[in-house]
């Protein structure tokens, strides 16, 4: 060991040698685990949005797109006014009971991937990229318009917000600096 400790560190004691490989390849233990951890993270956060991409094309909410789909259309149709729909959420009559369901299916959807992101489960770029545009897009004026007859025409005793409006909000103002 001594005349090795000599030719790679010459002038140090085989201790101080010993000492100073220990050092660096404590340093190199430390940066392999740094780079280890974020490419982890990269790979939860891939599988969190491809979870995300599953369960939105997945059976479970196929009725559900498909459903509040013919509501933005007629929306869209209407020039972006209130529908029956919309209007029935300031009513609060029981009309459109199993609609509203799927539609609430759809705006906590986006209101999860919001808060995904917020909580840096999900990558913002690739909710963007897989939500976003081709996805969002289609449904936010719509849930928007809902959210406001909503907030326009109930009142909340303890000013309590409603968690999928905040969360559908904070998403449209998310993706919209990136489309803008």
């Amino acid at each position: 060991m001594t005349k090795l400790a000599d030719f790679l560190f010459p002038g140090l004691s085989a201790e101080a040698a010993v000492a100073l490989v220990s050092a660096i390849v404590a340093i190199c233990a430390v940066f392999v685990s740094i780079i280890l951890f974020f490419l982890q993270r990269r790979r939860e956060k891939t599988n969190a949005i491809l979870s995300l991409h599953q369960l939105w094309w997945g059976e479970r909410y196929d009725n559900a797109r498909s459903m509040t789909f013919e509501f933005v259309e007629e929306f869209r149709k209407c020039d972006f006014k209130t529908t029956d729909l919309i209007k029935s959420y300031k009513l609060d009559d029981g009309k459109y009971r199993k609609e509203k369901r799927q539609v609430g299916l759809i705006a906590f959807f986006f209101a999860d991937v919001n808060a995904l992101i917020d909580l840096g489960l999900v990558s913002e770029r690739a909710a963007l990229r897989f939500f976003g545009p081709g996805q969002f897009a289609w449904f936010s004026k719509f849930l928007l318009a809902i959210a406001n007859e909503i907030e326009a025409n109930r009142k909340l005793d303890d000013g309590q917000e409603i968690r999928w409006i905040c969360e559908v909000r904070a998403l449209d103002r998310r993706f919209k600096k990136f489309t803008n």
